[in-house]
């Protein structure tokens, strides 16, 4: 009966002391400031662009956390860790605020977060207190389309989409024009492996445009995109061009005799090309052709090397411009020039 006395009083004895242990701690509440949290929109309703002022996320400042110190201590050693995510998403309509057009308050949107849910943590205050958020009523309108590769190089008129406007959610037109044109135009991006396949058989792909946020808005109904092949695509052009010269420092006292020259420049050069690429081989202010001079080529006779073309490495890369003929080689010797004192 005794010990049945004691085993009792020491009972009683530690779980007082734990519960003088649980109520010291939450007696003992401390504060931690978080920085570096973000809060991010999630997909709303596609006829509604809803933005923090053009911007899909938004950083917050400051996150003032108060609770006892055994959960601080575990929240600090989280997000130190990085196992506790500091991104917050919002459902702009799901919290009623595209209704009432009133503003967010951040604190209530991060003390309801998954992420502190559970943690026994308060959230004193945030900074900034309140986000403001954008929202815009778009409109159906029908755009022109136009196709690019994922590269971003534009297809042109070597595609062939049907229809050439589709009906797709935009902007008002009275919208700030840095956060929309309303001359843009939907596009249709394709991968490189659905470039070859429209050369053969017809590809569908929904157009789109993107908003100033990143975030987009796809047509209802799907276009047909056909690539001609290449044969059909690129065409042949003769090009008039000069050539120049490259050559170093060290060879500053030379000047180039071409021994061939009609044959370098009296004749054009023959390209298979777009009609884009065309064009901007014409433009560029580079020389078409050039001719490199190396170091040891001084006090040497006439001597020959092929020219080099000086297309568009784009251009080349996407197989829009290739020459159409054999590269014209340089017949050519140095000679010094009468001025010349040295290097």
């Amino acid at each position: 009966m005794l010990a049945k006395v004691k085993i009792s009083k020491i009972a009683v004895v530690l779980f007082l002391t734990i519960l003088i242990w649980v109520w010291t701690d939450l007696a003992l509440d401390e504060t931690y400031d978080v920085s570096g949290a973000t809060i991010i929109l999630t997909e709303s309703d596609p006829r509604l662009w809803i933005s923090f002022n053009g911007e899909r996320t938004i950083d917050v400042n400051t996150i003032w956390l108060k609770g006892p110190a055994s959960k601080i201590t575990n929240i600090k050693r989280k997000i130190e860790n990085h196992s506790l995510s500091l991104l917050f998403p919002l459902d702009a309509e799901k919290e009623g605020l595209v209704d009432s057009g009133e503003p967010l308050t951040v604190q209530n949107l991060i003390q309801k977060s998954a992420q502190l849910q559970d943690s026994g943590l308060v959230v004193e205050s945030c900074v900034p207190e309140t986000i403001d958020l954008s929202v815009v009523k778009l409109i159906e309108k029908p755009l022109a389309v136009e196709c690019y590769e994922e590269n971003g190089a534009l297809l042109g008129v070597e595609s062939i989409v049907e229809p050439s406007a589709v009906n797709i959610l935009v902007p008002p037109e009275n919208w700030p024009p840095d956060n929309w044109t309303p001359g843009d135009k939907a596009k249709v991006v394709l991968t490189r492996s659905e470039v070859e396949k429209a050369k053969k058989t017809p590809v569908q792909k929904k157009a789109y445009i993107q908003l100033a946020d990143g975030q987009t808005r796809l047509s209802n109904t799907p276009v047909t995109i056909r690539i001609p092949p290449e044969e059909q695509r690129l065409k042949s052009f003769d090009i008039t061009a000069t050539i120049g010269f490259c050559f170093s420092d060290n060879m500053m006292g030379f000047k180039v005799e071409l021994l061939n020259q009609s044959a370098v420049i009296g004749e054009p050069i023959k390209i298979r090309a777009t009609s884009e690429a065309k064009a901007r081989y014409e433009a560029q202010e580079e020389f078409k052709m050039i001719l490199y001079i190396y170091d040891r080529d001084e006090g040497q006779e006439a001597q020959s090397r092929e020219v080099h073309y000086t297309f568009r490495l784009e251009d080349v890369r996407n197989g829009d411009i290739v020459l159409d003929q054999t590269p014209v080689t340089a017949r050519f010797r140095l000679i010094p020039l009468s001025s010349a004192t040295g290097p």
